[in-house]
């Protein structure tokens, strides 16, 4: 999951400290990783993330899938007449349609406004789809990465270009001497 959240989701999380049982067996590592904290939250996370990752999909599909059929709809508005035996895409019951509107979109006005809404909804497409994606980058931040006041795991630093942490503890700083040259800096 950490790996899928760097990848597609921009999201990068440290690893949690890996889980060390005192002695080996199996049923010691299985009881460390049963009294681990870290091991119920990334359980947590899938539970929590797939009837958000279903919601999310199928709202994307469904979105994704109104835009183009919409901007694309005077290229396909032929099939109605020819195969459906309808003038256009139905909005509402043509016996209930106020005013001169058929309740269906059929006119050359009537087809360029749903081309134009189409056009909104495909240029707003990646911001939606980018928005859907919040929630589990939440997730992901809060339910994957060391819990505050863990120790760090492997890899993580303190900012940006921060040297990798030895043995999983805390990041070492480096400090290189600063080498001076010119008369101004020798000593006498």
């Amino acid at each position: 999951e950490r790996a899928r959240a760097r990848a597609l989701l921009g999201v990068t999380v440290a690893a949690p400290p890996p889980v060390r049982a005192a002695g080996g067996g199996v049923v010691r590592w299985t009881g460390a990783l049963l009294r681990d904290g870290s091991s119920w939250r990334q359980l947590l996370c899938c539970f929590l993330r797939f009837p958000w990752a279903v919601a999310a999909f199928v709202l994307t599909v469904t979105y994704w899938a109104l835009g183009w059929s919409l901007l694309l709809y005077p290229l396909w508005r032929w099939t109605f007449p020819h195969y459906l035996g309808q003038p256009g895409i139905q909005v509402w019951n043509p016996d209930t349609a106020p005013g001169t509107f058929s309740g269906y979109v059929e006119t050359p006005p009537e087809i360029a406004l749903a081309a134009a809404v189409g056009l909104l909804l495909v240029l707003a497409l990646p911001r939606v789809t980018y928005a859907l994606t919040v929630p589990d980058r939440a997730l992901v931040r809060v339910l994957l990465g060391p819990w505050p006041g863990a120790a760090p795991g492997p890899g993580t630093g303190t900012g940006p270009g921060a040297a990798p942490a030895p043995h999983g503890g805390a990041p070492e700083t480096v400090r290189s001497p600063v080498l001076r040259e010119g008369p101004e800096h020798r000593e006498s």
